[in-house]
């Protein structure tokens, strides 16, 4: 076997017993064309493939972690990622650990939580990413509580004077 070219780096071939192995750890994500040349036997003869090497996946912090009211309209919560293709339940509401009414998306390399809570309670959610390579689940804390009621009491007092008899 000759010089294999179109290796990422950190990967080599090399020839044992009429096998090709090809084996390292890739330090550079992308799709990588390799050629082979093989040597000593009669014409020109490559091995040639593929390699794919795509990033870790990360998924970063989340940009708000709310406290509000039930019934209330959740701010956008957004988490960004890398390596990932999606999430576990995208758009289900209540998956992950969301509240009843919340649900979590995917799309272009975001995360974005929303909807409106219908349950009350602190629920911290852990979202899977789906795709890429490792296992990495995007997390946070919502917490929702009881309306505070605003109560008016109006108290009406009436007092009269005591009735005097006519004379």
């Amino acid at each position: 076997v000759a010089a294999a070219n179109g290796l990422p780096g950190g990967v080599s071939a090399s020839w044992s017993g009429d096998v090709i192995t090809i084996s390292g750890t890739p330090t550079a994500t992308g799709t990588f064309n390799y050629t082979i040349p093989l040597t000593g036997g009669c014409g020109s003869v490559n091995a040639t493939g593929t390699i794919t090497v795509t990033v870790d996946n990360t998924a970063g912090t989340a940009s708000t972690t709310p406290t509000l009211c039930v019934n209330t309209a959740l701010t956008n919560i957004t988490i960004a990622t890398t390596g990932a293709t999606g999430i576990s339940d995208d758009g289900v509401a209540a998956a992950n650990g969301l509240p009843a009414g919340v649900s979590a998306s995917w799309s272009g390399d975001v995360i974005t939580i929303s909807g409106t809570p219908t349950a009350t309670g602190t629920f911290n959610y852990t979202i899977p990413l789906t795709g890429g390579c490792g296992s990495v689940n995007a997390t946070g804390t919502i917490t929702v509580t009881v309306e505070d009621g605003t109560f008016t009491y109006l108290s009406l007092i009436h007092i009269s004077e005591p009735t005097r008899p006519r004379l």
